[in-house]
């Protein structure tokens, strides 16, 4: 089994390249930043404040609007984007940033830092979304190969509004950052452990799932009554979209919703061992003697006590240092007597995955995506759920991987969606 000093130094970075307290009811002011992005250029125009409730910018601009109230991992101010487009069908689009995650001191601090951003505004919005045309393929922080595409990040899948193939072509775009490390499940100041001895705190402020409450308000007055909403999340955004479905659903209660996660997978989590059904969570490379998982640290740390969907229950897991809330039940709580679709998308060996949760580390003990995926299928059957598990197809760069190992599909370029089946899923299976 790896050493925890091993798999902090040479593992958990690789997390990093992932692209991976209470909320008041008054509604916060907003600060807003106007950016222009087109694909080789970039300009901000300050437009003051607007009290309240927000300005929607022009058409197909991006607008930075900074919260007051919300903040990143590091205690800063942050904010969201909207991208409008009145000449559109109405409908709006919520995506939730990937960028890894964070849960004790060692993971959110160089050089273990394992959360892209701790710390996000208006300029570092800019540069993400205006960022490299091409995509680099990482596998345990060693370069596999790149893309390179015709379009910045900005302007590239799911973003693209000059591809009639994107069927998110002529929403309404909401840019939520991910810098609270705690995959939008979070609402606690990380500053004491519940289990010292094997997790220290982080000092970090994880908070993004009262982020999401306060921008989902502000959502709200911007699009009131949109015929119908799709939250997508990317990696820890997928995961995210699991405790942040509820709070968005109740602010659009008549409002047709489709839940996508995009390499951020609901798989089973519950107790460990073969029998009755696998646990797949990670668990993390402790000393003999102190069992403890990703789930129990990430229940301590993020305060999910208090953030998880209303109807989920806290179970016990065998060797876990306190109760836990099952990632799939969450789902399933989630997708129970509702009409509003969900979906997920994971390669099945994709590169990063196995790394966090608890899939092939010794190579044979434990099972691999492939297996988590099968459980997946067998056990969440409910009609509104879908899933596109993408097996062999080849990868149209030869020298990459096939595409089973892609992590992170919906950012590709349009133009790649058709021979990785996201295309065809998404317009086939969802009324988009």
């Amino acid at each position: 089994m790896l050493s925890r000093a091993l798999f902090f130094s040479t593992v958990l970075p690789a997390l990093a390249f992932l692209g991976l307290e209470s909320c008041g009811s008054d509604a916060p002011s907003v600060p807003t930043e106007r950016i222009s992005i087109t694909s080789s250029a970039l300009s901000t125009e300050s437009i003051g404040v607007t009290p309240s409730t927000l300005t929607i910018g022009p058409n197909n601009t991006w607008t930075w609007y900074t919260v007051s109230g919300a903040k990143c991992a590091d205690g800063s101010a942050t904010g969201f984007a909207i991208n409008p487009l009145s000449t559109g069908n109405g409908k709006v689009m919520v995506f939730l940033d990937g960028g890894g995650f964070c849960a004790d001191k060692t993971s959110c601090t160089p050089p273990f830092k394992t959360a892209t951003y701790l710390t996000y505004n208006s300029s570092t919005f800019a540069t993400e979304m205006t960022s490299s045309s091409s995509k680099n393929e990482t596998v345990n922080v060693a370069l596999f190969g790149s893309y390179t595409w015709n379009k910045t990040l900005g302007t590239r899948g799911i973003w693209d509004r000059t591809s009639s193939s994107n069927p998110f072509q002529n929403y309404n775009y909401v840019f939520i950052p991910n810098c609270t490390a705690d995959m939008f499940l979070g609402n606690r100041h990380d500053t004491s452990s519940a289990f010292p001895s094997v997790r220290k705190p982080s000092q970090e402020y994880f908070v993004g799932y009262a982020n999401f409450q306060l921008f989902a308000q502000q959502v709200q007055g911007a699009f009131p009554s949109p015929p119908s909403i799709a939250l997508i999340g990317g990696s820890a955004g997928g995961i995210g979209t699991l405790y942040n479905y509820p709070q968005l659903k109740a602010l659009y209660p008549n409002t047709p919703m489709t839940v996508l996660s995009d390499s951020g997978p609901a798989f089973w989590t519950g107790d460990n061992g073969f029998s009755p059904r696998q646990g797949y969570w990670l668990l993390n490379f402790e000393s003999p003697g102190v069992p403890s998982y990703e789930e129990d640290w990430f229940a301590d740390a993020w305060g999910l006590d208090s953030t998880h969907p209303p109807a989920l229950m806290a179970v016990t897991r065998t060797g876990a240092q306190r109760s836990i809330y099952p990632m799939q039940t969450a789902l399933l709580v989630n997708a129970a007597e509702t009409s509003d679709q969900f979906g997920y998308i994971e390669g099945n060996n994709d590169w990063l995955t196995p790394w966090y949760l608890h899939l092939n580390v010794n190579g044979t003990a434990n099972p691999d995506i492939a297996e988590a995926q099968s459980d997946f299928s067998a056990n969440v059957t409910l009609t509104n759920v879908h899933t596109l598990w993408i097996s062999s197809t080849q990868d149209p760069n030869p020298n990459l991987r096939v595409w089973n190992q892609h992590h992170g599909f919906i950012l590709d370029d349009v133009s790649m969606w058709t021979q990785s089946g996201v295309l065809p899923w998404l317009t086939n299976t969802f009324s988009l």
